[in-house]
């Protein structure tokens, strides 16, 4: 007998014992899907866990403040939620539940309204020359993540000249001829382009 014959005999035997087949197709499976959804939610959780949680507080009523709130909502590798009350997300910080608290505060507006378009490009002399602390806002981080704080404070500084800066350039009439002229130029491009493809 040669190797094709002895495995088609096994074969034959196996699909007779319904027993041995169970146990060599099936259980596999079986723990195969288990491991996987477990595995699966597991990988989530881990996933979650590699956000930085910050509560945003934000006590200024103004427009600006709402965006800027909204817009470091949107940032990759945060997992923000926006909290009434400071002593409320100060508390929970404390307990574990944020790494971080950003703080609005009820000047942030009044602050923004103050700039110029210099300020913004000269972001180590002029207005801004004192970071987060000229803008009204503050950053509190627990003690355990006081090496994330650095990178917590940039992000939401980046943030809030990203989200103020159409604002304050608006207020200059030639920077807002310019952003003008820039943007018809660039929506020009890109139609002229996808009329291309």
């Amino acid at each position: 007998m040669n190797a094709w014959q002895i495995t088609l005999k096994d074969l034959r035997l196996l699909l007779r014992d319904r027993r041995t087949l169970f146990i060599l197709v099936a259980l596999p499976l079986i723990f195969i899907t288990i491991l996987g959804l477990s595995t699966g939610q597991f990988l989530t959780m881990q996933d979650k866990n590699q956000l930085i949680q910050i509560a945003i507080v934000n006590e200024d009523p103004g427009e600006l403040a709402a965006q800027f709130a909204d817009n470091l909502r949107t940032k990759d590798g945060l997992d923000s939620k926006l909290v009434e009350h400071r002593d409320e997300a100060v508390a929970k910080l404390e307990t574990g539940i944020f790494m971080a608290v950003i703080s609005i505060g009820p000047k942030y507006q009044e602050r923004v309204e103050e700039l110029t378009v210099a300020d913004i490009l000269y972001l180590d002399e002029g207005q801004l020359a004192e970071g987060l602390k000229s803008l009204d806002i503050e950053v509190i981080c627990r003690a355990s993540f006081m090496n994330t704080e650095g990178i917590v404070r940039q992000l939401v500084f980046g943030s809030a000249v990203q989200s103020f800066a159409p604002y304050v350039t608006r207020k200059n009439r030639l920077a807002s001829r310019i952003i003008d002229n820039g943007r018809a130029n660039f929506l020009e491009r890109r139609e002229a382009a996808a009329a291309k493809t």
